[in-house]
């Protein structure tokens, strides 16, 4: 990626961070304002009604069509991608009575993950990195999910990602278990899908450290330490979208929750125990990447070193040679005494100073061979 590129991506995100800020400054709690990057594309509703023998699926519904789906005596499932037009978010929280502060978290998609209990419903919040296209640097995605003791999940998306077709694939192939077991367990898959996604994206890091430490071994370039450190803040984005997670099941397990029965606790556990593994993963590799730091410095060091050799091997078997080329540049006149030069009269004088500087070169460099110096 070019100087200009990045640039200009660092001004966008920059612009983002400020109108992030001064978006909500003076706002009273609960005022629906949208803090993410803003899509054009209208907000989109599907809902989803199961049970052990139906399934329905409903794509592109309006607000005013949820009303429809109280009623339902299935488990519905509604999925909202997209969470930047206000009015569509007041219009779903006036139907369900959702808490305006609720509401207000959807849509400040910078939110850190979380789980907040509401008298009639589960609040959670949960990251997900993905790859920017533009510096391949990760972002996060928030996923906000409302659910209902009773019968009813709504799930918020920022953009029209895969991250739950594995869920409704389930649903659609006629799954017993997340048929029967009601929102609950329907919250537990979601959350599950969205825990898992880390997964991949952590296999695909390590191979890039595997890959960043041969390459330090073998022929470090001038990028590799910037490569390096778009490593670290990659896992370091990773690990505040799993950090919370395991804080907010631990509490789910330990607590007791009314909408929780003991054998749904038994599954967040288990993303208790998956997001106890993402950390681990995350910071085993934040310590291999900090160690990729110490082998591309000891690396320029030992190529320094021999640099450093070469040249000192060079400027000791030229010191010898400057010595005797200076010696008999002085010029003394032979014919004043017998002892200035007497050299200069010889008749094979030249080519026995020229013997004497390749015996030199050639005896020290044997002796540099022998103490193993290259």
């Amino acid at each position: 990626m070019n100087r200009v590129t990045k640039q200009l991506n660092h001004q966008t995100k920059k612009f983002i961070r400020k109108a992030r800020k001064t978006k909500t400054i003076g706002l009273p709690p609960g005022s629906l304002v949208h803090t993410g990057i803003f899509d054009e594309k209208p907000i989109q509703i599907h809902v989803y009604e199961f049970s052990e023998n139906h399934f329905y699926e409903h794509r592109d519904v309006n607000t005013s069509d949820l009303a429809t789906f109280k009623a339902s005596e299935h488990t519905i499932w509604i999925q909202v991608v997209g969470v930047h037009d206000s009015k569509v978010i007041r219009e779903i929280g006036d139907l369900f009575q959702i808490q305006a502060l609720a509401l207000e978290d959807v849509m400040n998609t910078h939110q850190r993950t979380k789980q907040e209990s509401y008298t009639d419903y589960e609040f959670f919040v949960q990251n997900i990195p993905f790859r920017n296209a533009v510096d391949e640097r990760f972002t996060t995605e928030q996923i906000s999910l409302i659910a209902f003791p009773e019968k009813w999940v709504i799930s918020f998306q920022e953009r029209d990602t895969n991250v739950f077709d594995p869920v409704l694939e389930r649903i659609r192939n006629s799954s017993k278990r997340i048929r029967t077991m009601g929102s609950p367990y329907l919250t537990y898959a979601l959350l599950d899908i969205v825990v898992d996604t880390l997964f991949p994206i952590l296999d695909e890091i390590y191979e890039e450290i595997e890959r960043l430490e041969e390459e330090i071994i073998t022929s470090p370039q001038k990028d590799t330490l910037l490569k390096t450190h778009e490593l670290r803040q990659n896992l370091n984005t990773c690990r505040k979208c799993i950090w919370a997670t395991r804080e907010y099941t631990g509490n789910l397990i330990r607590d007791t929750n009314p909408v929780l029965s003991p054998e749904i606790k038994l599954y967040f556990r288990d993303i208790y125990d998956h997001a106890n593994q993402l950390t681990d993963s995350i910071e085993s590799s934040k310590e291999a990447a900090l160690s990729l730091v110490d082998s591309y410095m000891n690396q320029l060091s030992m190529k320094m070193n021999e640099v450093m050799k070469i040249l000192t091997i060079i400027s000791t078997i030229f010191i010898p040679l400057s010595f005797i080329a200076g010696l008999y540049g002085m010029n003394f006149n032979s014919e004043a005494s017998p002892f200035n030069m007497p050299e200069l009269n010889w008749y094979l004088g030249y080519p026995f100073v020229l013997l004497v500087m390749l015996t030199s070169a050639g005896g020290l460099l044997l002796f540099f061979k022998r103490k193993n110096w290259f």
